[in-house]
């Protein structure tokens, strides 16, 4: 995408247009002289989205253009509770894959087995060193790039759709 500044406007192009009206005659633009004609690429912002978002305006970025981008206004407390409520998600994602396993031993009355049990518990270990971490973020900044550990959330997630 590109962009350029039109009677004191930045208008957005999805493509370069072939070709400019420039001093009352057609001129074939290129990407190698599209800078000439006012044309910069138009990039995307690098942003943290818990803490910023990205607007519909375009500003002038050096050479390029880019979007604005504006705090959300957060605090830490905001952000805190947003990983708080994303956890108890996963985990009341956990509790309703583990249900029927449960329900099943219930059902037949059996107990839980050892391992099954270990590995239950481990996961309420990693639950709780993530309400731990959560706890102890202090800034705005680390709670905003805080990020949760996936892969052994998913791996237990995953060992307990498979039990059944």
């Amino acid at each position: 995408m590109y962009a350029r500044e039109e009677n004191n406007e930045i208008v957005r192009y999805n493509k370069l247009p072939k070709e400019v009206f420039v001093n009352d005659e057609w001129v074939q633009l290129t990407e190698q002289n599209c800078g000439d004609y006012g044309f910069k690429p138009l990039v995307q912002p690098t942003y943290n989205s818990r803490t910023h978002q990205r607007t519909t305006e375009i500003i002038a970025d050096g050479n390029n253009y880019t979007y604005k981008v504006e705090s959300r206004g957060k605090t830490l407390e905001d952000l805190k509770g947003e990983l708080r409520r994303e956890l108890k998600s996963y985990w009341k994602t956990a509790f309703n894959e583990g249900k029927p396993y449960s329900d099943y031993l219930k059902a037949t009355d059996q107990t839980m087995p050892t391992d099954v049990e270990n590995k239950i518990n481990t996961l309420y270990g990693l639950l709780g060193t993530i309400k731990a971490q959560i706890a102890a973020l202090s800034t705005v900044e680390d709670a905003g790039n805080y990020t949760f550990p996936m892969d052994d959330i998913n791996e237990g997630l995953e060992y307990l759709r498979d039990l059944i």
